[in-house]
């Protein structure tokens, strides 16, 4: 009960974000017909549901989108280094980027390493999008 209590009350706080990236956010608020507070509400609620198995060990299942310049990625390495949670991939060519879909289930400590060693990859752009979130018990 107290967790429903505390969701509905806000709490106030500045940040500071380069000045192009506030007009795009007020842009985008005007075309969603909103506020920039309901934006970035929204992003940090997407940003902390895909990190969300950096905070408590659980079980994971979700997917990471992976996108590369063609024949820069070590994507073959890390996905043998990670076959105890990567259940299944998929390799896709577009342009000159190559686009993996990663399908991973498992511990989120490993979930978390793969991220991190995703995120470290130079030249990668990684998106993880979390199906289930299940605490562990």
């Amino acid at each position: 009960m107290r967790g429903m209590r505390s969701e509905g009350r806000k709490r106030r706080f500045g940040i500071s974000i380069p000045e192009a990236l506030a007009r795009d956010l007020d842009k985008l608020a005007e075309a969603f017909s909103t506020d920039r507070s309901r934006l970035v509400d929204q992003a940090i609620r997407a940003f902390v549901q895909e990190h969300r198995h950096h905070l408590a060990p659980h079980e994971c299942l979700g997917l990471f989108v992976v996108v590369a310049l063609s024949g820069k990625s070590k994507m073959v390495d890390l996905l043998e280094d990670f076959r105890d949670v990567i259940q299944g991939y998929n390799h896709f060519h577009a342009r000159d980027y190559c686009i993996e879909v990663v399908v991973v289930s498992g511990h989120s400590e490993r979930i978390k390493a793969l991220h991190m060693a995703l995120l470290e990859a130079e030249g990668c752009s990684v998106r993880y999008v979390p199906l289930i979130h299940e605490a562990r018990r």
